[in-house]
């Protein structure tokens, strides 16, 4: 038949015409069985049994019909040789039966493919496929291939034949069971000729092919004795019949024992091949390379297999087997290793020779499988046979693997909590969280248990037994660990993998006696998979295997390996240490608890050190002393999360300080053998904690945790400070109104203590017996013995701010608000006796201080010992004072909300006060004063001691004010909580007027004033040595003297609007200086009415500028303002006191001024307040500002340009101060005609205030020095 389809059929005629002759074929023939293979006709027609089918499906990759030939040798299996009795000839077909055989990249010979398993079946022609490209059959493949031809040769007649065969590549031909042509190999097209007698008739007749890759070709020709020359053979003298397949043989193949997840392994004697996973029963072994598994549902990674069975041997003499595998692959018959082609590589065949005799044989393989693809192919060639071939499933029959159950094992100590671990030698060995027994060092790679509940991260085991070594000499040992391990054997260190490291094996060896000997395995695993193997080599063997449990017996850890032995080390515990970064910010003499422990070995927790003990925040001193076995150089190790460091002799030989995750760190020291003293500090912050020391002796090859045989406890421990020394404290309560040090008026205390040094731990308690808590601050005074001259850095540590002076120089300044931190400076110091001035204010919450230094060549800081402490005989003073400030008290201000809503002329009482310095409080500023609803106004003289650009800080519940020389500085009005606001001015050095203005409403009431100059490094409460008080004022007010408005008085009035009064004949008229009565339930003036009266006051306002003004009026209850006959603040009906107001835009020069007013009930108030288009700010209209309208004198009420009359009044008297006028000024003073323009332009001696500043008039315009119109 046609290999390629007819052109003129279509591809589903030619399938149909395949069915037709499919059945015709079926029916013609005599068939055993309905599974029989057909006269298949191409690749798309198939006839398989339905067992072969479920075989198939359980062996993927595998094909039908394995054993077609019973023969080794290929060839003779299928038919009859020549001389043999006919048996009945089933009825022949045209062609020859083709089995292909796909995926055969594992093969380099003929001799590698398995020719019982193919992949497809169909009918050729003739063997007539010239080179090409092109795949010999429909779909069919063009690489990697093999093909076996089988069916009957026509001979026309008898003689001697020459047949041909052209390959590319190898190809062999067989004439009923006889090989004629043999081109093995891998070669380009090519003929290979071969003679044989034979008869005219019949012959039965075989092709093996095999294709590699590149191009493919097989041609088969022959010459007969008649024939002139050789010619490719035609259709015509090709048959086959339809074969009967061989019985399907029960028992026969192998066991096959398959081993999951053995990624551990890079070799075959790191598996355990008495341990697997499942087993299966397989034809052979012969699996093609192949990404797919090699049984249903198996791995196609990371897998090993041990098959087993029994094989039988045909002929006795030298049989030569051959292994073909990727990756590793062992080939053993009787035992006896015949091929090893071990570790991890490509598909390859690697042989072997062995003697063997007729009959059964043991047949053992080992296979591992890592990555990628995988194959695995046996083949064998008998004594006389011309080539090899895969062993048949004939040969094969299932065997068990009857391994001795063994005893023995090993103990397993195990210890569940080791992260803090890096290393093998940082686990302390003899102790343990549990103990169990185990068959034998093995356990491959796994994310799994190593035993039923066990850790899965951060463990380690010991493992301890003895090993019976059957032989003496040199052995090999093999340890594959994830992460470290170590073998010793009889107490010697064999391997030492130690570290964080993947799955690997490292090996060691030893000469050891035949008979037991101490074992011992220790491991460690950090985090992800885990995995551990021990094997073995015997001298003179070629390869290693898994150390078998039968060699091994458990051994008991001695006592000596346990913790335990000598005293151990004095533990001083620190519970409370949230104040220290560091080991140096810790006062190692003032502990919480003492105790003894036995050895330094905490692994990483999240539990305490010590039962009831603190887990977060803690620190703890071990001391005592260390016997080192001989003298040389030490290495010790110290792991801790967080700092830790560790004295031998009082030497630093580890610093591994601040605020880390666990870590070792290491430091190597010169020791006699002996008894040294050993110190470690360890300071814990948060989450976990952790702390071990190791150590590594001269010539030791390895670290180990210090045993506590080791130490003992000291007679003569180390002081850490042997105290004596004190600071004096000056304590000072209720300073909740400051939030900087600069806050805080230090020359005033409430208590006074002396105290041994600056180490206060974060606490909520208080710094001293019965001090407060919160809202405090401490001035420390002293002095401080610097031992040696240089450079010395001092720290503190403050929950909040914190200051320090060395010799009044600042060191170190972390003020404001925060939380507990260090802050630091340095200072070169001469060797000796400096003063020393802490000051430290704590707002809420926690409170904590402490003060460190490290000196020129000092490792680490330290807290300043109490032994470097003296109290000073000559203390820094704060403030020298002697002056002050004239205090204006006002009561009864509830009608405010502002401060220009007060009538500053106005007062009720006076005092002199030492300086602005009223910490929050609910009490009086004074004897008998007010605590709400009250105002002061501070005026007086403030001392400047430097030229340039000064910054003041008013602090202040509610609302206040700064005026330097009459230039508004702060303005913060109320109503709100204490608070500072700040301002700042270019001011000369000498004498410059102040005027602080303050305004309480109700609850809690505070005051201070702060300044800091231009060389300042931070703000301090003005000292009263600064201040000086000004002259006492007259009161003002509306019933002041010399009233310039008439008050006209309306009694009886018993309306409910102010445009239902009756305003032409009043019942009173009286003169008022201005409009500024507080509320009240009082009359206004003596005798006055207090309900249902009418008031309109009258009077001309001299306007000092021009443009718009805004006016307020605040009444209880209606009330309206007129100014230059309009309607500017209407608040008419009854109502309680409030403010409103109204803008007006108004020439300067003199207007009309009109108030109306309409009290009902109750109380009453009325307030008038202005605001000029250049003013910072509203004011009360002062009494200045109106003119007598009798006399038709006016006085002028302010001197404007860009700023107001005192504006310009005190850039006058700082222009008197410059000249060094200060004398007249004073006189001025005491004549109460300071703020005169007029007596201040007369002492210059300028008619203008540009002529009189010069220089420093700025913007301000040219002012007569006389007013117009006077």
């Amino acid at each position: 038949m046609d290999r390629l389809p007819n052109p003129g059929h279509s591809e589903s005629d030619m399938r149909w015409y395949f069915l037709v002759l499919c059945l015709w074929s079926v029916q013609a023939v005599i068939m055993p069985a309905a599974e029989a293979v057909g006269a298949v006709c191409s690749a798309h027609a198939w006839n398989a049994d339905p067992e072969r089918i479920r075989d198939r499906e359980d062996n993927p990759g595998r094909g039908w019909g394995d054993d077609d030939h019973e023969d080794r040798r290929g060839g003779g299996g299928s038919g009859r040789g020549q001389g043999e009795e006919e048996e009945e000839e089933e009825e022949a077909e045209p062609g020859l039966l083709a089995m292909w055989t796909t995926g055969a990249s594992h093969a380099r010979s003929l001799d590698h493919v398995d020719w019982s398993n193919y992949s497809v079946v169909t009918v050729e022609d003739d063997v007539n496929w010239p080179v090409t490209n092109e795949a010999f059959f429909i779909d069919g493949p063009t690489d990697f291939f093999a093909l076996r031809l089988v069916g009957r040769l026509e001979v026309p007649e008898s003689g001697v034949w020459y047949l041909s065969l052209s390959s590319d590549a190898g190809a062999r031909l067989f004439i009923d069971g006889v090989l004629v042509v043999n081109d093995d190999a891998n070669h380009s097209f090519r003929t290979r000729t071969g003679m044989v007698t034979l008869d005219a008739g019949s012959h039965e007749i075989e092709i093996r092919y095999l294709e590699r890759d590149y191009s493919q070709g097989l041609v088969l020709s022959w010459q007969g004795p008649s024939m002139a020359s050789s010619t490719v053979i035609g259709t015509e003298s090709f048959s086959h019949v339809a074969a009967e397949a061989p019985a399907d043989e029960p028992g026969t193949g192998v066991k096959a024992y398959w081993i999951h997840n053995v990624s551990h392994a890079q070799k075959l004697g790191q598996i355990d091949w008495t341990g697997y996973t499942t087993t299966t029963l397989e034809r052979n072994v012969a699996w093609e390379i192949t990404n797919e598994p090699f049984y249903a549902g198996g791995p196609t990674d990371f897998f090993a297999l041990r098959a087993l069975a029994t094989i039988t041997i045909a002929d006795s003499g030298t049989w030569t087997f051959e292994v073909g595998s990727d990756a590793g692959a062992r080939l053993y018959i009787d035992g006896q290793l015949v091929v090893s082609d071990d570790a991890n590589h490509s598909f390859r065949f690697r042989s072997g020779s062995i003697t063997l005799e007729e009959g059964e044989h043991e047949f053992e393989l080992h296979y591992l499988e890592r990555d990628y693809s995988q194959g695995l192919v046996t083949t064998w060639r008998g004594p006389g046979d011309a080539y090899a071939e895969v062993i048949p499933r004939s040969a094969l029959a299932p065997r068990d693997a009857n391994d001795p159950v063994e005893s023995g094992g090993l103990y397993a100590y195990w210890t569940d909590s080791a992260s803090h671990a890096q290393h093998l030698g940082q686990v302390s060995w003899g102790s343990y969280t549990t103990q169990t027994t185990v068959s034998r060092p093995y356990w491959a790679i796994t994310s799994a248990a190593f035993r039923t509940g066990g850790p899965t991260d951060f463990f380690a085991v010991r493992l301890l037994g003895t090993i019976d070594v059957p032989e003496s000499g040199t052995w090999t040992f093999g340890l594959g660990s994830d992460a470290g391990a170590q073998l010793l054997i009889d107490g010697a260190m064999v391997i030492s993998d130690d570290a964080n490291h993947s799955f690997r094996f490292a090996s060691g060896t030893k000469a050891l006696a035949a008979g037991e000997h101490d074992i011992e395995i220790r491991y460690l695993e950090r985090d992800y998979s885990q995995g551990l193997v021990a094997t073995w080599k015997a001298p003179g063997e070629q390869h290693e295997e898994v150390i078998p449990t039968g060699v091994l017996t458990p051994r008991v850890m001695s006592d000596s390996d346990a913790i335990g032995g000598a005293e151990g080390l004095r533990a001083y515990w620190i519970d409370s240490a949230s104040h220290a970064q560091k080991l140096g910010q810790i006062d190692w003499s003032a502990y919480d608890t003492a105790g003894v422990v036995s050895n330094v070995y905490w692994p990483i927790t999240n539990t305490a050190f010590r039962r009831g003990g603190p887990t977060d925040f803690f620190a703890v001193r071990l001391i005592g002393t260390i016997t080192l076995p001989q003298g040389g150089e030490w290495t010790f190790g110290l792991g801790s999360d967080a700092g830790a460091r560790l004295f031998i002799d009082g030497q630093v030989v580890i610093f591994d300080d601040a605020n880390h995750s666990f870590r070792f760190a290491s430091g190597s020291v010169n020791l006699e053998a002996g008894a040294h003293q050993f110190e470690v500090q360890y300071l814990e912050r948060d989450y976990s904690q952790g702390l071990v020391a190791t150590w590594r002796g001269p010539g030791v090859a390895y670290e180990q945790v210090i045993p506590a045989s080791a130490f003992s406890l000291a007679e003569d421990e180390r002081v850490v400070d042997a105290g004596g020394g004190a600071l004096r404290a000056y304590w000072t309560g209720g300073v909740s109104h400051a939030q900087l040090l600069g806050q805080i008026d230090w020359a005033d205390f409430t208590n006074m203590t002396t105290e041994p040094k600056v180490a206060w731990r974060i606490t909520n308690s208080a710094l001293y017996p019965g001090g407060p808590t919160d809202f405090f601050a401490v001035r420390l005074v002293g002095t401080v013995e610097v031992p040696r001259s240089g450079n010395w850095r001092f720290k503190v540590g403050s929950d909040a701010g914190a200051r320090l002076f060395i010799d009044g120089q600042l060191v170190v300044n972390d003020d404001a608000n925060h939380s507990f931190r260090f802050g630091q400076g340095s200072i070169t110091l001469d060797a000796g006796a400096h003063g020393f001035d802490l000051r430290y204010l704590e707002r809420d919450y926690s409170q904590g201080l402490v003060a460190t230094w490290q000196g020129p060549g000092d490792a680490s800081e330290e807290v300043i010992p109490s032994t470097a402490f003296s109290l000073s005989d000559d203390e820094p003073v704060v403030d020298t004072g002697g002056g002050g400030l004239r205090a204006y008290w006002t009561s009864g201000v509830n009608h405010a909300q502002r401060l220009g809503e007060v009538d500053w002329s106005f007062y009720t009482s006076t005092t002199l006060e030492p300086k602005v310095a009223w910490e929050i409080s609910n009490s009086a500023f004074t004897t008998g004063g007010a605590t709400d609803f009250f105002a002061l106004r501070l005026v007086g003289t403030i001392n400047i001691p430097e030229s340039g650009e000064w910054m003041f800080k008013v602090g202040s519940d509610a609302g206040a004010r700064l005026k330097i020389d009459g230039q508004l500085v702060v303005q913060d009005e109320p109503n709100h909580s204490f608070r500072f606001a700040g301002g700042s001015i270019a001011l000369t050095e000498g004498l410059h007027e102040i005027e602080v203005c303050y305004l309480e409403r109700d609850y809690s009431q505070g005051l201070m004033l702060t300044w800091r100059g231009p060389s300042d490094a931070y703000e301090q409460v003005v000292p009263s040595s600064a201040l000086a008080p000004a002259p006492l004022e007259s009161p003002g007010g509306p019933l002041a003297p010399e009233g310039r408005l008439t008050a006209e008085w309306y009694r009886g009035v018993r309306v409910s609007s102010l445009a239902s009064v009756d305003w032409s004949e009043p019942d009173e008229t009286t003169r008022v200086s201005n409009v500024a009565w507080r509320i009240t339930r009082s009359a206004f003036y003596p005798l006055g009415p207090t309900d249902h009266f009418a008031l309109r006051i009258r009077g001309t306002l001299h306007v000092p500028e021009g443009g718009a003004w805004t006016f307020k009026i605040g009444s209880d209850a209606g009330a309206e303002l007129y100014v230059d006959g309009q309607l500017v603040v209407s608040d008419d009906a009854n109502h309680s006191f409030r403010f409103r107001s109204g803008a007006v835009t108004l020439e300067e020069g003199p207007v009309d001024f009109e108030v109306r007013y309409l009290e009902r009930d109750y109380s009453q108030g009325l307030v008038v307040t202005w605001q000029g288009p250049n003013d910072a700010h509203e004011s009360v209209i002062p009494a200045s500002a109106f003119e007598d309208a009798a006399s038709g004198h006016r006085r002028l009420a302010r001197w404007r340009e860009s700023n107001q009359r005192g504006a310009l009044a005190g850039a006058l008297r700082a222009e008197i101060r410059r000249r060094g006028m200060g004398g007249q000024l004073l006189t001025l003073r005491e004549m109460g005609l300071d703020n005169d323009i007029e007596q201040l332009l007369a002492v210059l001696g300028a008619s203008t205030v540009r002529e009189a500043l010069g220089a420093h008039a700025g913007v301000l315009t040219d002012l007569q020095r006389v007013p117009r119109g006077d």
